[in-house]
């Protein structure tokens, strides 16, 4: 079986699952005795034809505007092209995929140049997405259409390509929201939203354009 290995890889469910995007992602629970890998594949029209190489898929497929993550208990798997935000439950015991958002690029960025990169989905609500655009990193709420307030400025050098790579979705205890943060500089704590904002402040509005 070839596996595309620049997923990362994902702690879901009791196992480990090593994605491939080009097709979809094989499972293990590292701790039974008789452990056997069991493969759940991509929805019907999403995966790529085999075999093909690695260079090959990176051809036919941008890797990094397709993202699968655990969400609200659920595998997702999560998608973007020219057109649309496409969202995905997958259920790893009967092998079906079921279709939970289909969203225009056009209805949240009118005057798209770039095809956004999908950085992560978030853990705790499988309707919003983390989208690398341009130099910005944002929120888009797929049920209601809509950009969420805040966005965060990539790192000067980062490109948006490979910081999708480089996000790790946790949920972190509630106490923190009350708690100091040491050398935090610029960072000013959004009381209302129990966001951060600094490099965050742009608005919806603001990116509209982008």
């Amino acid at each position: 079986m070839h596996m595309n290995h620049e997923h990362e890889v994902l702690d879901f469910g009791g196992r480990l699952w090593w994605v491939d995007v080009s097709w979809g992602a094989v499972c293990v629970d590292p701790f039974s005795d008789r452990p056997e890998l069991r493969a759940v594949e991509l929805p019907a029209g999403c995966a790529l034809p085999c075999p093909q190489s690695d260079t090959e898929i990176r051809r036919l497929v941008k890797l990094k505007h397709r993202r699968m993550g655990g969400s609200s208990g659920r595998l997702c798997y999560a998608e973007a092209d020219a057109f649309h935000f496409r969202s995905f439950t997958l259920d790893d015991e009967s092998g079906r995929c079921t279709l939970e958002q289909d969203v225009s690029v056009a209805s949240l960025w009118p005057n798209v140049k770039v095809v956004p990169s999908i950085a992560t989905i978030d853990p705790l609500n499988a309707d919003v997405l983390y989208l690398n655009v341009e130099e910005f990193t944002i929120s888009v709420d797929m049920r209601h259409e809509r950009i969420l307030v805040g966005s965060a400025s990539l790192l000067s050098g980062i490109s948006p390509q490979s910081a999708s790579s480089s996000y790790l979705p946790c949920v972190l205890p509630s106490f923190l929201g009350s708690a100091s943060i040491p050398g935090k500089n610029n960072v000013e704590k959004n009381k209302d939203s129990g966001r951060c904002s600094g490099s965050f402040g742009q608005t919806p509005e603001d990116l509209k354009d982008v």
